[in-house]
């Protein structure tokens, strides 16, 4: 088994380099990416589940780690962003993406959506093995997890649009959050591919950590997160959802689901309430639109 040896600076040259070390192992990125195409990921589930109704379809879910930190503003930019404290006599200005600024999740999408489409390229790149070419991470990925054996398949419905499935999987992405999906076809290795695909893109957009660092810094990816939710499931939690891979359910939370109605039961009995309550709730009903 062998591991990608990727250059150690954060710079054009690096990464065009870094991607010719894919090429190296036989993958050749180029024309799968340019080919990529928008696919929402409840399409990813449905037309698979068509196509192969008995078939279980395995999610993997990674994290990156600060992700907002990951950026640095050029100095015009960052000349915006400073606050006076009169009191204290300082001045403070931010010199990376700020949690709170709003123009900050499109620049991060920026490099993440390349990243995703980068995922899915790796994923479905019919020359990839997962056993020779990987993330130094992989390793801490949990095993799969399934279901058990009495719950039922759901029914993929048939949709207006017709979208190409790829049973080797997808992944789709939302700011920070990356989610990949798999068939787990007899004989295939298509749930190693869905483990060790996110992590190996990652690795190959970041710049890797040195053992000699002069300041401390941790992966792209969250470790935290990834010895507890990368592991492939049939079942994930993705932006506060349940989404089931087996029965094609997606539901809330219990404890949210609870929270969420005695809220709406106590604005209707009491018949008014606050703004900011108000505004709240209608967030959450455009959440729950948005997935009916």
């Amino acid at each position: 088994m062998k591991q990608p040896e990727f250059i150690f600076e954060l710079t054009a040259e690096a990464a065009e380099k870094n991607f010719l070390v894919l090429k190296q192992y036989g993958l050749d990125l180029e024309k799968a990416l340019s080919a990529q195409r928008d696919t929402p990921l409840e399409y990813g589930s449905e037309f698979p589940r068509r196509k192969y109704p008995g078939v279980k379809i395995f999610a993997c879910k990674v994290d990156y780690k600060s992700a907002f930190r990951r950026i640095h503003l050029a100095w015009k930019t960052a000349l915006q962003t400073c606050t006076h404290l009169p009191e204290a006599e300082i001045a403070i200005l931010a010199l990376r993406l700020t949690f709170g600024g709003s123009p900050c999740p499109a620049e991060w999408s920026a490099i993440s959506e390349l990243a995703n489409d980068l995922t899915t390229a790796i994923m479905q790149h019919p020359d990839w093995d997962p056993s020779e070419l990987f993330s130094p991470l992989v390793s801490q990925v949990p095993p799969r997890s399934d279901l058990p054996d009495d719950v039922p398949f759901g029914v993929g419905k048939e949709l207006v649009v017709d979208v190409p499935v790829n049973s080797k999987g997808m992944s789709e992405i939302y700011v920070d959050d990356k989610l990949s999906c798999a068939l787990d076809l007899p004989g295939s290795d298509h749930v190693d591919r869905c483990a060790g695909a996110a992590l190996l893109s990652i690795h190959t957009i970041a710049r890797p950590l040195s053992s000699h660092e002069p300041i401390p810094r941790e992966t792209m990816a969250a470790i935290e997160k990834l010895l507890a939710e990368a592991g492939p499931e049939e079942l994930k939690i993705m932006l506060g959802w349940h989404l089931n891979f087996r029965t094609l359910i997606i539901s809330l939370p219990f404890n949210k689901a609870n929270a969420w109605s005695t809220e709406i039961s106590e604005i209707l009995s009491e018949g008014k309430t606050k703004a900011k309550r108000l505004e709240r709730n209608i967030g959450r009903f455009v959440n729950i639109g948005m997935i009916l």
